[in-house]
């Protein structure tokens, strides 16, 4: 399952494990977050002293590890980005504290730009956080840098009836080195209103077909403004939704040999769907500044009939939501293309979002403990009742109690029968750049769809070329 990868760097989700292998090189980086870094590395200063006048006080935390018989100490600082995955991971650090006494102080940041904020303070050297929220795909970037600890030796000495490696569905890794456990597994899902549409389309034909009769300016009496709407904002999410859509109809990234498809007809007949779309005016005129927010928004005011490609963690939040539609989504495969035989090409994305130890934190042992609990089948188990993630944990997913409070759960599972993944690279972030300007380009109608892909099919070669792959 998933992309081939440069230089054979994927081994498959079948056998219960995906290793990113092989050797990277160090890629640029924005340093635009320093500042912030800064100030969180000054506030983490003053928190010390506090702690430290706060024992002298008598008010600090002495004898809070009675029960436990470890030592006082302070809290090990997780860093993540504000969303569902924050609230689920809140009420697991909870149960975690209240398990072993060891206390989690987590800090939230904003969603954009998130995994650029914190690529930057990684490679930069901060100490403010012991464990962090991190995009598997962006693991080779930090890695060349020094700016992760290996989970080898932890993993080993791991007690495996309460940490069962062959359940995750997926570890990041270099070589023979692990680097990232994932909480998380994200996959594109139609989400469609069931009390609209009986039965969702199967094809994106389909789909257009089923947008234009619920666009208010194409049929007046349609009850929604829009008959569509998906993610194209510039940023993280924008190629990732576009992938969904170009893989069904025969497009590609780049494969091992390094031949690159984001120009090849396949990809440039999703681009002309796109394009069909936007002018047809099934999709909103500000389309490109969607993103995950804003579809969620104009799913819950009931503006769109259909979302999708989307992500699967918008179904916990529709349904814990207080819309008047919350209970009339449903969720279903994305559609594809109809083949000769019959059959119906898709391939839905997905990829994994994880925990990742700092190599420069001065609490590993008890960064481990935590990091190994929340994606544990345990702590997998707390997260998913929370309602806040999609652990990647097979036992999980596939457990029938779950998937009563989480119905999403049994759909995740099918869809990662027939997904893909972006093939690993050292430089993402200027894969990502590009694809979003072609996907720009194409929706404000500044380029034909061929000539904006080529555009970005001839800078991805030039950095495969410079990367050596």
């Amino acid at each position: 399952m998933g992309d081939d990868l440069s230089n054979g760097l994927s081994e498959s989700l079948s056998d219960g494990l995906f290793v990113i292998r092989g050797a990277v090189r160090r890629s640029e980086y924005r340093i635009e977050n320093l500042v912030e870094w800064r100030l969180v590395k000054m506030v983490k200063r003053l928190l010390k002293v506090f702690l430290v006048a706060s024992l002298l006080l008598g008010l600090g935390v002495c004898g809070l590890f009675a029960s436990t018989g470890l030592a006082a100490t302070q809290p090990v600082v997780l860093v993540i980005r504000t969303g569902p995955e924050a609230d689920g991971l809140r009420v697991v650090a909870k149960e975690f504290t209240k398990e072993t006494g060891i206390p989690v102080q987590i800090n939230e940041l904003g969603r954009q730009g998130y995994e650029y904020t914190i690529t930057t303070q990684l490679v930069a050297g901060t100490d403010a956080f012991d464990v962090a929220f991190y995009p598997g795909w962006l693991i080779g970037e930090v890695v060349q840098a020094g700016a992760l600890e290996p989970l080898n030796s932890f993993i080993a000495k791991s007690d495996p009836k309460k940490f069962d490696r062959d359940d995750l569905l997926v570890v990041y890794g270099l070589g023979d080195k692990i680097y990232a456990l994932p909480t998380d597994v994200s996959v594109h899902f139609l989400y469609y209103r069931k009390d609209l549409i009986p039965d969702p389309p199967d094809t994106w034909d389909e789909y257009f077909e089923v947008a234009k009769k619920f666009t208010r300016s194409l049929n007046p009496k349609s009850p929604t403004a829009f008959g569509a709407g998906f993610s194209a904002h510039a940023g993280e999410e924008g190629p990732k939704i576009f992938s969904s859509v170009m893989w069904s109809m025969g497009g590609w990234i780049f494969d091992e040999k390094g031949n690159v498809g984001i120009d090849s007809p396949g990809a440039i007949a999703a681009g002309e769907y796109y394009v069909k779309l936007a002018k047809a005016g099934v999709i909103s005129p500000d389309i490109l500044s969607w993103s995950y927010p804003n579809v969620l928004d104009a799913m819950r005011a009931g503006t769109i009939a259909m979302a999708g490609p989307f992500w699967n963690a918008a179904y916990a939040e529709i349904l814990n939501s207080d819309s008047p539609y919350r209970n009339s989504f449903a969720v279903t495969l994305v559609p594809g293309v109809k083949q000769k035989d019959g059959s119906i090409l898709r391939t839905p994305f997905w990829h994994g979002w994880t925990l990742v130890m700092n190599a420069q934190s001065r609490r590993k042992q008890l960064a481990w403990e935590f990091l190994s609990y929340a994606t544990g089948k345990h702590g997998g188990a707390i997260y998913a009742r929370s309602g806040g993630g999609t652990p990647a944990r097979r036992s999980v997913l596939g457990n029938p109690d779950l998937q009563k409070i989480r119905p999403e759960f049994a759909l995740v599972l099918k869809t990662l029968d027939i997904a893909r993944c972006e093939p690993v690279m050292p430089f993402y972030s200027s894969y990502s750049d590009a694809m979003n300007v072609a996907i720009s380009q194409m929706l404000t109608g500044k380029a034909a769809p061929k000539d904006a892909l080529r555009e970005a099919g001839a800078k991805i070669r030039e950095l495969l070329k410079k990367s050596g792959k």
